[in-house]
């Protein structure tokens, strides 16, 4: 869960031999995996890559499940994750010079003044 203009980070983590090719995708999109033959089996030492994608300022249209795949000559596997997006301050009015400040631990948002600070 992220708020409305935050960062959205999604990991996936695979190990396979050989190495496994990942990626992370929308689940209401196609994804046409790429064509592995006996040539891209060679041994080599057990693997564990990793893939982040991180999403920035997200909205709520970025809301829904994304798909990590994992596949390489030998087949495939699947993992699903939901990305909420919550607009905790869409409904907090708050009157100037206070902000709306999420809390998204809480799940709210909050009116807070501004931070000042003067140099020196």
């Amino acid at each position: 869960t992220v708020p409305v203009g935050g960062l959205a980070t999604f990991t996936c983590t695979a190990t396979g031999l050989p190495n496994p090719h990942l990626v992370i995708v929308r689940s209401d999109t196609t994804y046409d995996l790429p064509e592995f033959n006996e040539s891209t089996t060679v041994a080599e030492a057990s693997s564990n890559p990793n893939l982040e994608q991180i999403m920035g300022a997200v909205s709520e249209r970025d809301e829904g499940w994304y798909r990590c795949i994992a596949a390489n000559y030998y087949g495939s596997d699947v993992r699903e994750a939901y990305l909420r997006v919550l607009d905790v301050c869409g409904t907090v009015e708050c009157v100037a010079p206070r902000t709306c400040v999420p809390d998204m631990e809480q799940g709210v948002g909050m009116c807070e003044c501004p931070v000042l600070s003067c140099g020196q």
